[in-house]
């Protein structure tokens, strides 16, 4: 058998507080003082599970408005990075994007390949999701390794 105090604490932990019917919690009970005499453990009211904190509404007034200002910080300071390396915010695929802005399958790929094309964790762009834009853009079946191609042949050119 398991420890007996442990069964004793799970036996008087069943409460109707903690969601037991009555019913349940006396036959928990009863069944907890039988163990605690057979075994000689005295009874003990149960450890709380729960933790209650009291915090000062200035104090979580103070905090959550630090937090705002901190967000705020960090959009201006992300917009400002954004402004200084000319990138327009602008995402892969938006309206402005239509085929008859590229000429050329190739056209299109290496203006998505280019580095300030980026992702939200300012990653640059995979060549499955180059591929993906270029297909919705061009309407083509263009394929990842197609991209990748690309993306070696600007490497060797110098221009990424």
């Amino acid at each position: 058998m398991a420890d007996p105090r442990r069964i004793i604490e799970a036996l008087l932990s069943k409460t109707v507080a903690n969601g037991c019917t009555p019913e349940e919690a006396a036959s928990s009970l009863a069944k907890a003082r039988e163990l605690s005499e057979k075994y000689g453990v005295p009874l003990e009211q149960p450890r709380p599970t729960t933790f209650t904190f009291r915090v000062d509404p200035d104090f979580a007034a103070n905090v959550d408005e630090m937090l705002r200002r901190a967000m705020r910080e960090a959009v201006k300071e992300m917009q400002r990075r954004r402004a200084a390396q000319g990138r327009s915010g602008k995402k892969p695929g938006d309206d402005q994007y239509k085929r008859e802005s590229y000429k050329t399958v190739r056209d299109c790929a290496e203006h998505f390949l280019h580095p300030r094309w980026r992702t939200r964790d300012d990653k640059p762009l995979t060549n499955r999701q180059v591929a993906e834009v270029v297909r919705g853009i061009m309407g083509s079946e263009t394929t990842e390794a197609s991209v990748a191609w690309y993306r070696n042949r600007m490497k060797k050119e110098g221009r990424l």
